[in-house]
């Protein structure tokens, strides 16, 4: 199984910007299709910090998370296309029109894709008290007789969603899925033993698994991670 997570920018509409040697020359808004406290979320942030500095105009971090990031989306796909309003989006942003019918937004038209900024393995973590201290383990408690095991994904549709149920289909593993609106509230999740599992972005995961705040029983990459 080999599942990673891709962050990008997008800015709504078509617009040349270019042109306008002196942009910016007023606020810009970027909306992450993210609750706070996700890999998306933390990606931009980081990103903040230098488009801050090098444009000298304040850059605003607006999350809109839900369902599976169309939320955020489509606030940006009916935003004035003046290249003031940035979208921040994951891997969803390229699923979305595989599961859902009807969407409110055109992903190719509407938005012109600026560039590639991170990509991560996800990590599958657990509640440091949780029975399992592995992956066998977790497999054998989820396949046990009268197993009650759940699992969290930001959305569904989500990459969380899609790795644990490619899980599940792996191993035999029975766990519900539950859905949340972000990365950051689906770790809470975890932490509060509201779920069992959730397979996460490697920057919203590691700053409590070294606290000792969550448990890490393997990654999706198919070498080790360093950290």
């Amino acid at each position: 199984m080999k599942k990673s997570c891709v962050m990008a920018v997008v800015l709504a509409g078509f617009v040349a910007i270019a042109v306008a040697q002196d942009y910016p020359v007023k606020p810009v808004r970027v909306v992450v299709a993210a609750a706070p406290g996700g890999g998306t979320d933390f990606v931009a942030r980081v990103m903040n910090v230098q488009l801050n500095e090098r444009f000298g105009q304040p850059v605003v971090i607006d999350n809109r998370g839900g369902a599976g990031g169309t939320v955020g989306t489509d606030i940006v796909a009916k935003a004035l296309p003046d290249g003031y309003t940035i979208l921040m989006v994951f891997v969803n942003f390229a699923i979305q029109p595989s599961l859902y019918a009807k969407l409110p937004y055109d992903s190719a038209r509407d938005f012109s894709p600026l560039s590639t900024l991170a990509t991560t393995p996800l990590v599958l973590v657990v509640q440091p008290q949780f029975a399992a201290k592995s992956v066998r383990e977790l497999i054998a408690l989820a396949k046990a007789p009268g197993s009650r095991l759940n699992y969290a994904a930001p959305g569904v549709g989500s990459l969380g969603h899609l790795a644990g149920e490619l899980f599940k289909n792996m191993t035999g593993a029975e766990m519900v899925h539950i859905a949340y609106k972000g990365g950051g509230p689906a770790i809470a999740a975890v932490m509060a033993g509201e779920v069992q599992a959730y397979f996460s972005t490697m920057p919203a995961a590691l700053t409590q698994v070294k606290a000792g705040r969550l448990r890490a029983l393997g990654v999706t990459s198919l070498a080790r991670v360093a950290t």
